[in-house]
């Protein structure tokens, strides 16, 4: 674990640990100073020279010059010790300032979730849309906080703007298609959440999985949604009517029960996985480009028994225990790579 995500707690007992290491260091130079200077120049100098043959003024100029290696010996070793100590050190800082930066950062993200949360309550159109879009950044800048914005913001389309909509509404189920305003209008709120839904990108720790998105039963009729991702999108039984859904990315996106009508589908993208309104609808015919293969594709419980896998390419693609195959499928020669330890409801 890298120093930056240890506790405060850690760091401390570090920094206890590095203090008593440092005292013994200190103890053992003394030791090594006086043995250099008193002990091992006697004990040298004797075990070289005959005292027979020497005189006292050469026996003491031998230990002058032992003495002297050593202590030039252990000045270069305390050296040394002084360079790793303040090394170390210096480590310990840094680290205890990134876990200082990192604290300061998950405060401000906290705070700025909360407001941001308590800017979805208010009356003025204009403050909630500017709390969706802090929202999205949040979202961009925190993965862990990725999966909260996702849920909140499509329980606030669920709430807000259900299908079908209160018949006793500006905008009933009945108005007329052609006089209805774009959803950017009449629910700019909405709009936005959208929008900012549509920017995801994958999150960690398989670079294909997708957090889903809960959009059943909304009403989404003229929304904008060009260039979309809506990867893995629970779109059942929502009004998608004269919805721009241009180039739009409809992979694994839920579409049973939806209504289409006039919607803008040109050179969206789907698959195998994609599930449209019903059997007679044409994606093909509506502009809509269905790719054959589901490489990378991420197929955690996804339901797979009606679709004919011969020929297929699967290399990469990430399933699980809920992914349910055609009879007779083999996923592992296919190359599928199985996650038993992704935890998602069957669809």
């Amino acid at each position: 674990m890298p120093e930056s995500d240890l506790p405060h707690e850690t760091i401390d007992h570090k920094r206890s640990v590095g203090l008593v290491s440092l005292m013994a260091l200190a103890v053992l130079a003394l030791g090594l100073f006086v043995g250099c200077t008193v002990v091992l120049p006697r004990y040298l100098a004797a075990s070289d020279l005959d005292h027979a043959k020497v005189t006292p003024t050469e026996l003491a100029q031998a230990r002058n010059d032992v003495r002297t290696t050593l202590l030039q010996g252990l000045g270069g070793l305390i050296l040394l010790i002084g360079a790793y100590l303040t090394w170390h050190q210096t480590q310990l800082s840094r680290a205890a300032s990134r876990d200082e930066l990192r604290l300061a950062r998950e405060g401000q993200l906290t705070d700025r979730f909360t407001h941001a949360v308590e800017q979805l309550g208010s009356d003025d159109v204009a403050v909630r849309v500017g709390g969706i879009y802090a929202l999205g950044r949040i979202a961009e800048e925190s993965i862990t906080d990725r999966a909260a914005i996702a849920d909140l913001l499509t329980a606030y389309v669920r709430k807000h703007a259900p299908w079908p909509p209160d018949s006793q509404g500006p905008f009933p189920a009945d108005h007329p298609l052609d006089q209805l305003p774009h959803l950017s209008v009449r629910a700019p709120d909405i709009q936005a959440i959208m929008t900012v839904l549509g920017r995801r990108t994958p999150s960690p720790p398989h670079p294909t999985a997708w957090i889903t998105l809960d959009l059943t039963r909304t009403d989404l009729r003229r929304a904008a949604m060009n260039g979309a991702n809506l990867q893995r999108a629970r779109l059942r039984g929502a009004n998608l009517a004269n919805a721009w859904l241009f180039k739009a990315d409809l992979r694994g996106v839920d579409l049973r029960e939806a209504d289409l009508r006039a919607a803008v589908l040109r050179e969206a993208v789907a698959d195998l996985t994609t599930w449209w309104p019903d059997a007679q609808f044409d994606p093909k015919a509506a502009g809509v480009d269905v790719r054959p293969d589901l490489e990378n594709a991420d197929l955690r419980s996804s339901y797979l028994r009606r679709d004919d896998l011969t020929g297929v390419s699967l290399r990469g693609a990430r399933a699980n225990a809920f992914t349910e195959w055609p009879d007779g499928f083999d996923w592992r020669q296919a190359g599928v790579i199985m996650d038993d330890g992704a935890q998602q409801s069957k669809r």
